[in-house]
């Protein structure tokens, strides 16, 4: 596709600072070596596969984990937020259990970037936080949550961090036998969940795959462990004057959901080309708790009791393609395409009539080119490019018409040194977005992400691991020309079309340490922003809503996160122990503020044993209080403690395996908020609940 956003003198721009930049590292270290020739320690596999040359973070200034496919099925929640939210330096926004998105190191929304193997979730996710990613966790064989340095190859939208998912989509490989087979059906009594998944993958004929997956959700209204309302819902919520309503108890009204997500994929898979194609479709139809009350406010003499219910109801229908080459053409010995289409729908329905609807047709094409080694030296060259064609109708629209153009190149070297490690990646930008309804309304930006980091080895299991990066990212649509209500929030927000490109330098130091019996790493960062853009409060009101006008500002975000595991026993039945814990503080430097909807302090602990055919863990997450908060947007959140436990009883027999699961969360059934969420006031978090479940495999 052509990328019209990009001028011949902002391609030579680029191809400048590339060629400046192209002498840019990063390493492959060597794992350190194993005591007694036996491996005693299993941590989860931590690793980066951006350009298909794989290489351990051991040796990489970033903080990268992955979430394999064992234990993406052991965390597995209705949504992918809720299911990565306690992995460190990674929250959720949580509005209700339909719909909740990752938010890494404080940053949610349109900086942080939700892909499918590197291309965009082409949902509307990002621009409302009652929107569903149109991902459903159990189709996923990993989970890659990269924050730091590396995540700016992704560019600058990925400056919070990047959640980087495989999906079951596409088969990557020749069924053992000439058949696989997955099932799963679990029970959840928080919300009368039931759930059920099929994957089948089959070898029609030689070098080919096909593999058809299906996932069906449904869950009634969510048990919670007392009052939805919190003691600060008046305060947040209501108008001087105005009266409450009664909370619900024990119950989260209009949280229920119904999701199925269906796909169809084919692959032919030989030594030296392997490519893939894959048609799939997301529906969700699902209530959003607390949303009518945005509605009352034109009408304050209305009885906010007869407010009808207003659910979301979505489709998202994607192609998808991918291709990969070995040693395609001198001086490459790899590349990688692909593209995907997306035709994404939903209507926000009261009492079954659709009041708004919201439309996404867009199209995204990314390239990687990994060349050969030069020395010792390793890297790839990409482009990725993609259109969106966005639309929205009716009584809630704050966003009007618009085409969207978008274009980038980027590169990653990585240079190992005999006792250093160097690794940098650079990339540009360029869009283009024109309003449909205004035709002489144009926006064109650019915009350029840099990082470069170190990595010191000190002896065979210490590493110490610097980075620092230079970033810009374009504003969004939304934050140029928002101006409507927006009941998901209960604000009426405003954009600005003088926004400028947002600016901001970081720098990252992570200490890891890998022996034997024990491994972890601890990570401090700190980010600087020059015209940080979000939302603030005016003081002004209409229709009874306050107003939010996207600012730019001087800001700061600093934080740590902690991941240790140990192993206290590798004789006989494997025992070990996981501390986690992460903290973010994020500062308005020019009002000296907190920024809103900042996570608080937490830590985790979690215990697990292996004995032969059974498995168990118990955990214990702690959120601390957060009272570092907005004045007059948000208030306090109380600490919180869930203690969680797990039990498994796998059974092999001659070439299949059944795995019977029980899993307990909040069994002390405590009132939970989480501070990230807009709902915190009326939504608390799931209650005491049980899921009961079998896994099959052949």
């Amino acid at each position: 596709m052509k990328v019209s956003c990009i001028k011949a003198l902002s391609l030579s721009r680029a191809s400048a600072i590339l060629c400046l930049l192209g002498l840019a590292h990063a390493v492959q270290a060597q794992a350190p070596g194993e005591q007694d020739g036996e491996s005693l320690f299993d941590l989860p596999t931590f690793h980066v596969e951006g350009y298909r040359f794989t290489y351990s973070t051991d040796a990489l200034p970033v903080s990268t984990t992955v979430v394999d496919s064992e234990r993406m099925q052991r965390m597995a929640q209705g949504t992918l937020g809720e299911t990565l939210g306690w992995e460190p330096g990674v929250s959720s926004s949580y509005f209700g259990p339909g719909a909740s998105r990752p938010v890494i190191r404080g940053h949610e929304g349109k900086r942080v970037r939700v892909l499918s193997h590197g291309l965009g979730s082409a949902d509307d996710s990002d621009s409302s936080p009652d929107h569903a990613v149109s991902i459903d966790p159990l189709m996923l064989k990993e989970a890659r949550i990269i924050r730091g340095p590396t995540a700016l190859s992704y560019g600058g939208s990925a400056i919070g961090g990047v959640v980087d998912v495989k999906t079951r989509y596409i088969p990557e490989h020749l069924p053992a036998g000439g058949s696989e087979f997955l099932g799963d059906v679990r029970y959840g009594t928080a919300a009368n969940e039931r759930t059920g998944f099929v994957s089948a993958t089959v070898q029609p004929f030689d070098q080919w795959a096909v593999r058809a997956n299906a996932v069906y959700r449904k869950a009634g209204d969510v048990r919670i462990p007392g009052e939805a309302h919190s003691q600060y819902f008046e305060q947040i919520h209501l108008h001087p004057g105005e009266e409450a309503e009664e909370s619900p108890y024990r119950t989260l009204p209009n949280s229920d959901y119904d999701t199925r997500n269906l796909s169809l994929g084919v692959s032919r898979i030989a030594p030296g080309l392997s490519t893939g194609m894959a048609i799939s479709e997301f529906r969700s139809n699902y209530g959003v708790p607390f949303h009518a009350h945005a509605h009352d406010h034109d009408d304050m003499d209305e009885d906010i009791s007869d407010d009808p219910d207003v659910r979301i109801d979505m489709v998202q229908r994607r192609l998808e393609w991918d291709s990969e080459w070995r040693d395609p053409f001198p001086g490459f010995r790899a590349m990688h395409l692909r593209a995907g289409y997306s035709n994404y729908a939903h209507r926000e329905l009261e009492d079954g009539v659709a009041m708004t609807e919201f439309d996404r047709k867009s199209w995204e094409a990314r390239g990687e080119f990994a060349h050969v080694p030069l020395g010792n030296a390793d890297g790839a060259v990409g482009f990725q490019t993609s259109l969106v064609d966005y639309r929205a109708e009716g009584a809630e629209v704050f966003t009007p018409a618009t085409e969207s153009h978008y274009g980038a190149l980027f590169y990653m070297n990585q240079w190992s040194l005999r006792f250093l490690d160097i690794q940098s990646s650079v990339r540009y930008e360029a869009q283009r977005i024109n309003l449909k309804d205004f035709s002489d309304e144009k926006r064109s930006d650019d915009s350029v992400a840099a990082s470069l980091g170190l990595v010191i080895p000190f002896g065979d299991h210490w590493h110490l691991h610097l980075g620092a990066s230079s970033v810009e990212r374009v504003p969004t649509a939304t934050e140029l020309y928002a101006s409507g209500p927006h009941a998901a929030t209960q604000t009426y927000e405003m954009g600005d079309p003088s926004i400028q490109r947002e600016r901001s330098k970081g720098a990252e130091l992570m200490l890891d340490a890998q022996f034997s019996r024990w491994q972890g790493k601890v990570t401090l960062y700190q980010q600087d922003f020059d015209r940080f853009i979000y939302l603030r409060r005016t003081g002004f009101e209409v229709q009874g809503l306050p107003i939010f006008q996207y600012v730019q500002r001087e800001a700061r975000f600093q934080g740590v996160e902690l991941d240790v595991a140990w192993v206290l026993r590798a004789q006989g039945p494997r025992t070990q122990v996981r501390l986690t814990g992460d903290y973010v503080r994020a500062t308005d430097q020019t009002t000296n503020q907190p920024i809103p909807r900042i996570p608080p302090m937490r830590i985790g602990l979690r215990l697990e044993e292996d004995r032969g055919p059974f498995s168990w863990g118990v955990e214990v997450r702690h959120a601390f209080a957060q009272n570092r908060n907005m004045p007059h947007l948000e208030a306090p959140t109380p600490a919180f403690t869930l203690l969680n436990a797990d039990i498994e009883y796998r059974v092999s027999r001659s070439d299949q395996q059944f795995i019977w699961f029980l899993r307990g969360s909040n069994l002390g059934n405590e009132t939970a908020r989480s501070h990230s969420s807009f709902l915190k006031e009326v939504a608390p978090l799931p209650g005491r609940s049980l899921m009961i479940g079998l896994r099959w495999e052949r």
